[in-house]
């Protein structure tokens, strides 16, 4: 993991935050959306996002497939090191549009983030990785 890189990918999630706690989008803490078995999306995310997720504590190992092993008691145990897409995404359709938004914005950023550290622009399914990437 570069160093350097997760921290400036951490500074750009904490201007995110910022513009997101000015837009104040409604999120009700349930974890539904950290279940993927109930809706047709799949969380995908940029290597150094991928690494940096991975360095939260609090994975549960056991969880059933389609549900992110981050959540915990329909609460999200790597909060501060969610990756984009769980930061932009909210189920109303006013803050999701908000979100898509941000979300685009950011997203460069990060991608501009991993080329400035010669990292590779490797954007998969989240899920899928962190299953493959457990024992490790």
């Amino acid at each position: 993991m570069n160093a350097d890189a997760h921290r400036e990918l951490l500074a750009s999630y904490a201007e995110l935050d910022a513009e997101l706690a000015e837009l104040q989008p409604s999120c009700r803490a349930c974890g539904r959306c950290c279940d993927f078995r109930t809706h047709d999306n799949v969380l995908y995310a940029s290597q150094l996002e991928r690494e940096t997720l991975r360095t939260a504590q609090g994975a549960n190992s056991n969880a059933p497939a389609g549900i992110c092993p981050y959540l915990s008691a329909d609460r999200c145990a790597a909060r501060a090191f969610r990756t984009l897409g769980c930061r932009t995404h909210f189920c109303t359709d006013e803050a999701a549009a908000k979100g898509q938004a941000l979300y685009e914005k950011y997203r460069k950023q990060i991608a501009e983030i991993s080329r400035k550290h010669n990292m590779e622009w490797d954007y998969r399914p989240v899920l899928e990785w962190l299953r493959e990437n457990q024992a490790q």
